[in-house]
């Protein structure tokens, strides 16, 4: 195969470490001869921070991204005037926006190669409303046609997508995956003494269900507890002046470099995760990496990563009591038991060579290099 392109919105956050294990693989394969990675002209240094990534095989191109509606003419004149130049046997387009204008784009003509199209969230699971999600679905099924291979990051989504009757010419299911740490953990995460310590690592945003956990923790009764934000954006993004952000036993940690996620996740009695939606969210399966247990909400793919009481527990978005009365009863016995299942559970469906080895083949297969 000649040419594989990645076309994202911005190498940022999940995108940027799912294409990131797949570009380590894909300069070492000598089926790809030559990868080019599509991005928005904000994104001037991908992967800047792992040169190695950055062979003679790895192109950067830019275009001009906005969620404007207004700006998307103008992106999508320049997406498919780079797509006709680089002229890719396999585009592989990651999330809504790039699914969007690359897509169409290849309905206008000119653009040449197979379609594979990795959601990562479907656009209909972002409980935007009725109206909302309904005309997403429509658009979906509009652009059916220009799609050849849909990659789902977890069974909920496929699910997701046949009930609301949006139907590819092939779609497949290839759970998210991240690498191992150096040093695989040999015990469970989170001190052995003190007060219970809980993690939050996200963005700051109405995805990620920020304003629902301070709810539910601040009045959450122990004095033995504790949770600590790591993440970006702005806290107003999501809570505003919540008063919960007063409370002692809160610590708003910021960003943190990537060397020093798995300390932070080792440092946690449990990972909470009050996502209103996901699609397989990497953040959980580092933490499970790290012999983390999780917290999660029911919303989407997240009530299929845990076996309640085994890797963790789920509480109930629309509830925020819930998730109150499921605070206060931890204990740290519990979670550390819970904490080696989950462990157990990434190595046996979670790693990142796992999931590089079938997407690869598939991109592979899309390109007619092996047999269906």
């Amino acid at each position: 195969m000649s040419t594989l392109v990645h076309f994202v919105e911005h190498c940022v956050a999940g995108i940027d470490t799912y294409v990131r294990s797949l570009l380590r693989a894909q300069i070492n394969d000598p089926a790809f001869d030559r990868i080019v990675i599509l991005t928005g002209a904000d994104d001037t240094a991908p992967f800047a921070d792992e040169p190695d990534l950055l062979t003679d095989k790895v192109e950067v191109r830019h275009y001009p991204f906005s969620r404007s509606l207004l700006a998307q003419p103008k992106a999508l004149l320049h997406v498919r005037r780079a797509l006709k130049e680089i002229d890719g046997d396999v585009i592989f387009m990651h999330c809504s926006f790039p699914g969007l204008l690359g897509r169409v784009a290849k309905m206008m003509g000119g653009v040449r190669g197979r379609v594979i199209y990795n959601a990562h969230s479907w656009s209909f699971e972002q409980d935007r409303g009725g109206l909302t999600d309904w005309v997403y679905v429509q658009i979906e099924k509009f652009l059916a046609g220009q799609t050849d291979l849909v990659i789902n990051c977890s069974h909920a989504s496929m699910f997701l997508a046949e009930d609301r009757g949006v139907h590819f010419r092939d779609m497949r299911v290839i759970q998210n995956g991240v690498k191992d740490t150096a040093s695989p953990p040999t015990t469970p995460a989170g001190p052995n003494e003190g007060p219970l310590k809980l993690g939050f690592i996200g963005r700051f945003d109405r995805q990620k269900g920020l304003d629902e956990l301070l709810q539910g923790f601040s009045a959450c009764t122990r004095d033995d507890i504790a949770l600590t934000l790591v993440g970006w954006s702005h806290l107003q993004d999501s809570s505003a002046a919540n008063p919960a952000l007063d409370d002692p036993r809160i610590t708003v940690a910021g960003k943190i470099p990537p060397l020093e996620i798995d300390a932070a996740y080792r440092g946690f009695d449990a990972l909470v995760m009050p996502s209103r939606y996901e699609g397989l969210p990497l953040v959980a399966l580092e933490a499970m990496r790290n012999a983390c247990p999780l917290l999660l909400s029911d919303r989407t793919s997240l009530p299929y990563l845990v076996v309640p009481g085994f890797n963790g527990d789920v509480f109930s978005f629309n509830h925020p009591h819930t998730l109150t009365a499921l605070l206060n009863g931890l204990d740290r016995p519990s979670l550390k038991k819970m904490g080696m299942n989950a462990r157990t559970v990434y190595e046996a469906t979670y790693r990142e060579d796992m999931m590089v080895a079938e997407t690869n083949r598939l991109i592979k297969e899309q390109a007619g290099m092996v047999a269906k």
